[in-house]
């Protein structure tokens, strides 16, 4: 199995669904049946709640912050160099009342061995390692509405059967680094929760839970300079780095009758993804030219592109969805701005069902353009709060040797997010 990149009536339901979908997942309170499964149903979880392909890596700032006051206060106080320098309310903690006041670089030259000892070690035991010497630890809550057009809303070989649908979902992801043994090593956990509901093919509502748990290994990273060290001993200037990853992961994909009454199926699926993220297209190394005046770390490839090989075997319940599968992903794009990305996506798998009377192996071509809007998050008081969109544009085509099973159309999919990003306590 592999990702892409990618109620009743009554929609004051939608909340409370999120929440009965974990708890009908992890407490079986509800039936698994095996009736009037859709043969293709793996592939309409997949466009409803994409799973992660791969994580996207951040440089690791581990040089010493802009600020005069921690410039000052380093050239007194020699820090250990294996530790995250420490912040301006980090020092101003550590320091006595009246200096922490109004810093003095002067007067703290006036405070003996033992003071600035004492000093040092209340410091060396707050710094956040992860902050600059592996990737920082995350958790993003979202809500996403993300409503479909399709030319072929039953997946099957009747073409005529266009439909529109509105859906709305909601998840958690975290991710955490392994500190500065492997810095840009990361595990991750998202879970996702989403109902669908057609207009007209009212039968082909579905909603599902997704729980996806993995580990992203770095095998190499490249910047304008070249290979850089996988032990964050090196700062890159900006987010231009192409990664060259290997993740092993599970993926759990529940689906239910609405809203959440009976389980159908539950597909399980191990897989493992050999990536490279982020390959400049263009002729120079550096940063898109212009991108911001001057340099800032948000800098990045004008022209890029995303690879990805994954390996899965999906293990169910309804013996007939059970299957091995290969799937081969691309993604070209262009960074106008920071916020604004136009890109063209391409996905081929294959999937090998094992239980089907007969056979059955099918061929899933996918492709087509992807316009998205992600602005900076903005600060509130409790973290990050940041609004983004996307329009991707997308058209099918499965090959299946159980002729039934063969379908193609179009999926036009716009989504509006609303993502949470709490901040982490200051130490």
């Amino acid at each position: 199995m592999i990702a892409q990149r990618i109620f009743s009536s009554g929609y004051s339901r939608y909340g409370v669904s999120f929440f009965l979908s974990v708890a009908t997942a992890y407490f079986g309170s509800v039936a698994s049946g095996q009736a009037q499964v859709d043969p293709n149903i793996q592939t309409q979880v997949n466009i409803l709640a994409p799973p992660v392909i791969t994580v996207p890596l951040e440089p690791i700032p581990n040089s010493v912050p802009e600020s005069k006051m921690v410039t000052d206060f380093l050239k007194i106080i020699e820090f250990p160099k294996n530790l995250c320098p420490p912040t301006e309310k980090q020092i101003r903690a550590a320091l006595p009342p009246k200096l922490a006041a109004k810093f003095d670089a002067t007067s703290l030259q006036t405070l003996t061995e033992t003071e600035l000892s004492l000093i040092k070690a209340k410091l060396v035991q707050s710094p956040d390692f992860t902050s600059c010497h592996g990737q920082p630890t995350a958790v993003k809550a979202s809500l996403q509405f993300n409503p479909t057009y399709e030319t072929n809303a039953l997946k099957s070989g009747h073409n005529g059967s266009w439909d529109t649908s509105s859906n709305v979902g909601g998840g958690v992801q975290v991710t955490a680094g392994l500190g500065d043994k492997r810095p840009y090593d990361l595990i991750f956990l998202n879970t996702q929760s989403a109902s669908a509901r057609y207009s007209t093919f009212t039968a082909k509502s579905v909603d599902t839970l997704t729980v996806q748990a993995g580990y992203q290994y770095l095998l190499a990273g490249y910047d304008e300079h070249g290979k850089i060290p996988v032990d964050g001993s090196y700062s890159p200037t900006s987010k231009a780095i192409t990664f060259d990853t290997l993740s092993f992961g599970v993926l759990n994909q529940t689906i239910f009758t609405p809203t959440f009454q009976q389980r159908t199926a539950d597909l399980f699926t191990p897989q493992v993804t050999l990536a490279r993220q982020n390959i400049n297209l263009a002729d120079s190394k550096t940063p898109c030219p212009g991108a911001t005046k001057p340099p800032s770390p948000s800098d990045n490839f004008c022209y890029y592109m995303d690879v990805s090989l994954t390996v899965g075997q999906t293990f169910s319940a309804v013996s007939t969805l059970q299957n091995a599968n290969v799937a081969v992903s691309a993604t070209v794009g262009k960074r106008f701005t920071p916020e604004w990305t136009l890109a063209g996506q391409a996905m081929i798998t294959s999937r090998a069902y094992e239980n089907v009377p007969g056979g059955r192996q099918d061929f899933l071509l996918q492709s087509g353009p992807l316009l998205t809007y992600a602005p900076a998050p903005t600060m509130t008081s409790f973290g990050k709060t940041s609004i983004a969109f996307s329009l991707p544009v997308n058209y099918f085509q499965n090959y299946s040797t159980v002729s039934k099973n063969a379908w193609s159309g179009f999926v036009i999919q716009p989504t509006f997010t609303v993502a949470f990003l709490p901040s982490p306590p200051m130490k």
